[in-house]
C-alpha cells in the first residue's frame, strides 16, 4: 500500500493559490494530513492513484469557490493545468460516466474535469468533517485570505496577542486558534455565505 503525502502534492497545491503568503498551503497541508489520518491518502492501483490526485484538485476547487464567496476572488482556474497531463483523459471520462447520465456528453476535457471535481469535493469535505467541525474548516480557510485577526484582537492560548511571523504550519495553526472566536463572531463581507457553503459541502 502506497501513500500520497502532502509533499508529493505541493506543486499541485501551489497552482491553487491566490495570495502572496503561504497561508493557503498551510490549509492544504492541514486538510490533506487530516484526510491521510483517516486512510484517505493510500492507494494500490493506478486508478486509485488518479482518484487521489483528483481529490486533491477538488480540494483546490472548493477552496477557490470558498474564496469567491468570502473575499470576492473570481474563480477562473483552468483545472486541466493543475493535473498537467498526469491523469489520462480516458480515466476522467470513465469516472465521469459514473456521475452523469448516458445522454450527457462533454466534448471538452476541462468541462468533464469540472463535473468530476464538483462531485468529488463533497466526498472530500465529508471526510474532513469526520476530523474537523464545520466551524474549524471555515476558520482555517477564512484565515488564509484574511490574517488581520491574527494581529489585532486575536489571542493565543496563553492570553497574549499573536504577533509572531507565520513561517510554518505550526505557527499558522496557533494563529488560527487565537483568531477562532473573532472570525466566527464577525459576519462582515461574504463570510456568512462562505460559512453556508462549507455547511453544504459537509452535509450528509
Amino acid at each position: 500500500m502506497s501513500k500520497l503525502v502532502f509533499d508529493d502534492l505541493k506543486e499541485l497545491f501551489c497552482k491553487g493559490t491566490i495570495w502572496m503568503n503561504k497561508n493557503e498551503l498551510f490549509w492544504y497541508e492541514h486538510a490533506w494530513n487530516s484526510l491521510a489520518e483517516r486512510g484517505k491518502a493510500e492507494y494500490e492501483t493506478n486508478g486509485e492513484y488518479y482518484r487521489l490526485l483528483l481529490r486533491a484538485v477538488s480540494l483546490v476547487k472548493a477552496y477557490l469557490e470558498f474564496s469567491a464567496l468570502a473575499f470576492g476572488q473570481e474563480e477562473d482556474t483552468d483545472f486541466s493545468d493543475l493535473i498537467d497531463g498526469e491523469i489520462p483523459p480516458l480515466v476522467i471520462g470513465q469516472i465521469l460516466a459514473g456521475i452523469v447520465g448516458e445522454d450527457e456528453l462533454y466534448e471538452e476535457e476541462e468541462d468533464a474535469l469540472r463535473i468530476v471535481l464538483n462531485s468529488m469535493k463533497y466526498e472530500v469535505f465529508k471526510d474532513l468533517r469526520k476530523e474537523m467541525s464545520v466551524a474549524d474548516i471555515f476558520v482555517w480557510m477564512y484565515c488564509t485570505g484574511d490574517d488581520s485577526y491574527f494581529y489585532h484582537d486575536a489571542e493565543c492560548e496563553d492570553g497574549e496577542e499573536f504577533d509572531d511571523e507565520i513561517t510554518d504550519i505550526e505557527s499558522f495553526e496557533e494563529a488560527v486558534r487565537g483568531a477562532y472566536d473573532s472570525v466566527l463572531n464577525d459576519n462582515a463581507g461574504g463570510s456568512a455565505d462562505a460559512y453556508y457553503y462549507v455547511e453544504c459541502l459537509t452535509c450528509e
